[in-house]
């Protein structure tokens, strides 16, 4: 089954992030940077960031939402944090963060820089403020970090407190999301689940609706829910919603 929601005045998406009850889609809007969330993956609220310039990157942390952006006025990154409601006051930090690779996670950002005087590496931040070191490969993801390891010569990915072998059913892998027990991996043509990490199955992109290949996806609720976003800038801005095994 499928269906679909439009994110209200949508110029750009620049991804999406997820704890698996919450959603948080960012971008620009016609007015500036902008959010949109969802706890159900159809119906989404948008909220407008008190700042002219961009969203790097937004996370749904424990207290709310945690967003990376540029502001324009000196162009400085900050960090900012509110309670995820359309009222919230937005407190606001100037950083020095990550140089690159700001990835959002369930519980914040993954980027790549240094600590200090140290070698450049992968580094992991709950806040966007305080970064410390996470690991030496990380997958583009959404939702839990994951590694890539060799297992008998065969290309497999690893979700940290994870003991299943998740061998994927095609490479590249662009995400690789748990939400529960579920695994879930994207491809170039499919995104795929599976319950153990060897059997999966597909959820062809659908170009018919504007969807192609690298767009975001997302699979962020346990209600076995699917939501990919398709058309990154321009028509479409709408998106798409697949119940898996229907």
């Amino acid at each position: 089954m499928t269906t679909h929601s439009t994110l209200a005045g949508m110029r750009l998406l620049r991804g999406v992030a997820s704890d698996g009850e919450t959603a948080v889609a960012f971008g620009l809007d016609e007015h500036g940077p902008s959010l949109w969330t969802t706890t159900d993956a159809v119906s989404w609220t948008p909220l407008r960031l008190p700042w002219q310039g961009a969203v790097q990157a937004a996370a749904v942390v424990e207290n709310g939402l945690a967003v990376i952006g540029i502001d324009a006025a000196g162009g400085r990154q900050i960090a900012a944090h509110s309670d995820g409601t359309p009222d919230a006051i937005w407190t606001i930090q100037e950083i020095d963060g990550s140089d690159s690779v700001i990835v959002s996670t369930g519980d914040g950002f993954v980027g790549r820089g240094r600590l200090g005087d140290g070698p450049i590496q992968y580094l992991h931040s709950t806040n966007g403020i305080d970064w410390t070191s996470f690991a030496d490969v990380i997958v583009n993801n959404v939702g839990k970090l994951a590694a890539f390891v060799l297992v008998d010569g065969l290309t497999t990915l690893r979700i940290p407190g994870d003991e299943r072998v998740i061998r994927p059913p095609g490479l590249p892998v662009s995400a690789l999301w748990r939400v529960e027990e579920r695994i879930c991996v994207q491809t170039p043509t499919a995104a795929w689940w599976s319950e153990d990490g060897s059997r999966w199955s597909p959820l062809p992109i659908d170009r018919a609706h504007g969807i192609e290949a690298g767009a975001p996806v997302l699979l962020p609720f346990p209600d076995r829910a699917m939501l990919s976003v398709g058309g990154t800038q321009g028509v479409p801005r709408e998106t798409y919603v697949w119940i898996l095994g229907s």
